[in-house]
């Protein structure tokens, strides 16, 4: 019951906490069969309530154990569907523990439940797969054999896709991959264990990566970030398909990251160029205080004082709407980001405690607020009326904000005239020359 009223709080939180949403291949793991969901892992607890809010089925987890490390702790993550699952990071002595979430697990394949697995043991936040470890064959194989092998089990291959996975209002994009049948196993596994969970292994392992950004250079981590904000928007207009934007957007940043990866081997000191002109743009940009689609030609080209000072009228007008939202708002939506920052020791978590924070915060401050505007008015009529625009100024609110920066960019691209005319310069020659560089790319 816990599970399924989260589950539906959640769902809205995740809407709002992320500017766009795509999900691929949801029906993939439609309920009726036993599942283990393998989803790369880059943001904690997120990772598991991107997917489990949009399922069909309920989903159970299972998460590192030090997190359940206090009765209550154990007893609300218990009851939200979640088991723990003991690394040797946690300690040798507890390894032995494994073997009752490994019967658990078992249990519930045979009663054709989903289970949700990150298969790397491990959450970093980086744009790449980390090795797999052999638990996730483990739970596979060690329920097989106690089904006696008759159990149709699927292993769905996950990419979890987050364009900034630590800051509110970036995009959430899930590739769910086609199941892989463990029947094919089977025979192979009769045959000779090792070789055969090793396999299943690399296999699930190289499904996963197809649905994500691989950099498997770090050190190209930043150019390729860098290169995505100058011009992959670009990229995007040319492709005239019905596909999502962000199914686009995913493969364009693969192609990107393949040729960024392949120039490195083939024209490395022409690459090396680049970056170092990207650099020093970025720096040069970072003085005036803009943003790079601050300083994009469509931008500039509708830049001016007038159009300024319109969008400073505009503002003008608006803001005592945007002042109601700030009230009635602010505090639900900051107090968590400051909680967070406060206590959450690594960025992998800031993401889930954050919007857990947020979500309780939401509830019991509108609770509050409700309980006072009937209390003063007593009128269920003002008590809808409440209900309606609290929220919708709240998203007002973000708006107006963002044209709130928008104006403050504007101005000092009208203020720092020179410079930025040539910034604008300096950023089209870096994008020809990563066209030359790449060549433009060809998109399906």
């Amino acid at each position: 019951m816990l599970y399924l009223f989260l589950k539906k709080i959640a769902r809205i939180t995740v809407h709002v906490f992320f500017k766009k949403i795509r999900i691929n291949g949801l029906e993939n793991i439609s309920p009726g069969k036993p599942m283990l969901i393998a989803a790369n892992h880059t943001n904690a607890f997120m990772d598991a309530i991107a997917l489990q809010v949009f399922a069909k089925q309920n989903i159970y987890t299972l998460a590192r154990s030090d997190v359940f490390n206090t009765p209550f702790k154990k007893w609300l993550l218990g009851k939200i569907m979640m088991h723990p699952i003991y690394r040797l990071q946690e300690g040798a002595d507890n390894l032995h523990k494994n073997a009752e979430t490994f019967e658990t697990c078992n249990k519930l394949l045979k009663k054709n439940q989903s289970i949700m697995i990150f298969p790397e043991g491990i959450c970093i936040q980086q744009r790449r797969l980390c090795k797999l470890k052999k638990g996730l064959a483990r739970i596979v194989f060690g329920a097989m054999e106690s089904a006696d092998f008759k159990m149709d089990m699927q292993i769905v291959p996950v990419g979890i896709n987050y364009s900034t996975p630590s800051k509110f209002g970036g995009n959430l994009l899930i590739n769910i991959g086609k199941p892989i049948s463990i029947a094919n196993y089977v025979a192979k596994y009769q045959n000779d264990k090792a070789k055969t969970m090793n396999q299943f292994t690399n296999d699930v392992e190289n499904e996963m990566e197809k649905l994500i950004v691989t950099i498997s250079n770090k050190a190209h981590e930043e150019f390729i970030e860098r290169t995505e904000k100058l011009y992959k928007a670009d990229l995007i207009s040319k492709d005239k398909s019905p596909r999502h934007i962000l199914e686009k957007d995913f493969d364009i940043t693969r192609k990107l990251t393949q040729q960024v990866e392949q120039k490195s081997k083939t024209e490395p000191e022409k690459l090396q160029q680049i970056i170092e002109k990207t650099d020093q743009y970025f720096k040069a940009k970072k003085t005036l205080n803009l943003k790079d689609w601050h300083l994009k030609p469509e931008k500039l080209k509708n830049t001016s004082k007038w159009s300024a000072l319109i969008k400073s009228m505009l503002l003008s007008v608006t803001f005592p709407v945007f002042l109601f939202g700030l009230i009635f708002n602010y505090l639900p939506f900051k107090i968590p980001f400051w909680l967070s920052k406060k206590i959450v020791k690594n960025i992998e978590f800031f993401t889930s405690i954050n919007l857990g924070f947020g979500m309780f915060l939401f509830i019991f401050y509108y609770l509050i607020q409700t309980t006072l505007v009937f209390a003063v008015f007593n009128s269920l009529t003002m008590l809808f009326l409440f209900l309606l625009l609290a929220p919708a100024s709240g998203l007002f609110a973000l708006n107006y904000w963002r044209l709130y920066q928008e104006v403050k960019g504007m101005t000092q691209v009208i203020k720092h005239n020179s410079e930025v005319a040539h910034l604008s310069k300096q950023r089209k020659e870096i994008i020809k020359e990563m066209d030359n560089l790449f060549g433009e790319q060809k998109v399906e």
